[in-house]
Protein backbone atom coordinates (compact mmCIF):
# COMPACT_ATOMS: atom_id res chain seq x y z
CA UNK A 1 0.00 0.00 0.00
CA UNK A 2 1.42 3.36 -1.03
CA UNK A 3 0.79 6.34 1.16
CA UNK A 4 1.72 9.97 1.52
CA UNK A 5 2.76 10.62 5.13
CA UNK A 6 3.41 14.05 6.61
CA UNK A 7 3.31 15.65 10.03
CA UNK A 8 -0.15 17.06 9.25
CA UNK A 9 -1.68 13.89 7.87
CA UNK A 10 -1.69 10.83 5.71
CA UNK A 11 -3.40 9.75 2.47
CA UNK A 12 -3.59 6.19 1.18
CA UNK A 13 -5.70 3.87 -0.98
CA UNK A 14 -7.05 0.62 0.43
CA UNK A 15 -9.73 -1.78 -0.86
CA UNK A 16 -11.06 0.67 -3.45
CA UNK A 17 -11.33 3.56 -0.98
CA UNK A 18 -9.12 6.61 -0.47
CA UNK A 19 -8.42 7.31 3.19
CA UNK A 20 -7.47 10.77 4.38
CA UNK A 21 -6.20 11.27 7.94
CA UNK A 22 -5.62 14.89 8.96
CA UNK A 23 -3.91 15.68 12.28
CA UNK A 24 -4.85 18.54 14.60
CA UNK A 25 -3.29 19.79 17.83
CA UNK A 26 -6.66 20.36 19.50
CA UNK A 27 -10.26 19.34 19.07
CA UNK A 28 -11.62 22.88 18.73
CA UNK A 29 -9.43 23.48 15.65
CA UNK A 30 -10.60 20.21 14.12
CA UNK A 31 -14.24 21.16 14.68
CA UNK A 32 -13.68 24.60 13.15
CA UNK A 33 -12.06 23.14 10.00
CA UNK A 34 -14.37 20.14 9.48
CA UNK A 35 -16.92 21.91 7.29
CA UNK A 36 -14.32 23.48 4.97
CA UNK A 37 -12.49 20.14 4.59
CA UNK A 38 -15.70 18.40 3.54
CA UNK A 39 -16.51 21.20 1.11
CA UNK A 40 -13.08 20.98 -0.56
CA UNK A 41 -13.38 17.20 -0.84
CA UNK A 42 -16.72 17.46 -2.64
CA UNK A 43 -15.36 20.14 -5.01
CA UNK A 44 -12.59 17.70 -5.96
CA UNK A 45 -15.16 15.07 -7.06
CA UNK A 46 -15.04 12.73 -4.07
CA UNK A 47 -17.95 11.24 -2.12
CA UNK A 48 -17.49 10.96 1.63
CA UNK A 49 -18.31 7.41 2.70
CA UNK A 50 -17.37 7.83 6.38
CA UNK A 51 -15.88 10.51 8.58
CA UNK A 52 -14.91 10.36 12.24
CA UNK A 53 -12.51 11.74 14.83
CA UNK A 54 -9.83 9.83 16.74
CA UNK A 55 -7.48 10.62 19.59
CA UNK A 56 -3.99 9.19 18.97
CA UNK A 57 -0.52 9.38 20.45
CA UNK A 58 1.58 12.21 19.03
CA UNK A 59 4.66 10.55 17.45
CA UNK A 60 6.41 13.95 17.34
CA UNK A 61 5.91 14.74 21.03
CA UNK A 62 9.57 14.33 22.08
CA UNK A 63 10.91 16.71 19.44
CA UNK A 64 8.04 19.18 19.86
CA UNK A 65 8.73 19.30 23.58
CA UNK A 66 12.25 20.56 22.80
CA UNK A 67 10.91 23.27 20.49
CA UNK A 68 7.80 24.46 22.35
CA UNK A 69 6.15 24.34 25.75
CA UNK A 70 2.78 23.72 24.07
CA UNK A 71 3.64 20.15 23.02
CA UNK A 72 0.87 17.63 23.56
CA UNK A 73 1.19 13.88 24.05
CA UNK A 74 -1.99 13.36 22.02
CA UNK A 75 -3.25 14.59 18.70
CA UNK A 76 -6.69 14.61 17.19
CA UNK A 77 -7.12 12.83 13.88
CA UNK A 78 -9.94 13.53 11.45
CA UNK A 79 -10.30 10.43 9.31
CA UNK A 80 -12.33 10.30 6.10
CA UNK A 81 -13.03 7.43 3.74
CA UNK A 82 -13.54 8.72 0.22
CA UNK A 83 -14.71 7.44 -3.16
CA UNK A 84 -13.59 9.17 -6.36
CA UNK A 85 -16.63 9.82 -8.60
CA UNK A 86 -15.27 11.40 -11.78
Amino acid sequence: MRSIDTKVGRVYYKNGVFILEKNFKNLSLLMAKEKSIKSRIKKCHFNILKSYWLIADNPYYDIERVITKDASKVRFVYKLELEYIK
